[in-house]
């Protein structure tokens, strides 16, 4: 029996939007800030697009499964919606980002339906506790997005730095 739920988290992340979309956008990036995510691979489609396909392996409860993904939407650099249509929760994860001062408002929303056997039988009778798991989960995740970009030298910065050398030009 199917079972669905909905979760969110926002993290704001001292960086320029133009940056923080483009390390999201380029979805490989997601090894090293989601959690139990690792090998993610472009399969298909333009990177970063619409319509473009991702393998990877997720780690959870002890198992690692083979995955896929599809980018669903893309709105530069403002939203990006990626879905995992199959496997015993499936999702689809709407991350929105808002210019503000000083950086880079991030909410991750997930709607994800719950097929697996225990993990559906938790949602329906503890939907709250669900979503707490689910909410505390994206948040650690979100942090991490966070340190990963504040932190640390990424190329996204230094295409930015050359797309304003190539403006004043």
């Amino acid at each position: 029996m199917a079972r669905t739920f909905r979760a969110a988290a926002t993290v704001t992340v001292e960086r320029d939007i133009e940056d923080v979309f483009a390390y999201l956008a380029a979805v490989t990036t997601m090894d090293d800030w989601v959690k139990g995510v690792s090998e993610t691979r472009h399969t298909d489609g333009t990177p970063g697009e619409v319509g473009a396909t991702y393998a990877y392996r997720y780690r959870s409860a002890g198992t690692t499964r083979s995955m896929e993904m599809t980018v669903e939407a893309v709105e530069r650099p403002t939203r990006l919606v990626i879905g995992v249509p199959e496997g015993s929760l499936a999702f689809t994860s709407e991350i929105t980002l808002e210019a503000i001062d000083g950086g880079t408002r991030v909410t991750n929303a997930i709607d994800a339906t719950v097929t697996g056997r225990g993990l559906a039988l938790l949602t329906a009778v503890a939907p709250p506790l669900v979503r707490w798991l689910a909410t505390r989960e994206m948040t650690g995740e979100l942090e991490q997005l966070k340190s990963n970009l504040e932190d640390e030298e990424i190329a996204v910065a230094d295409d930015r730095r050359r797309r304003e050398s190539t403006a004043a030009a």
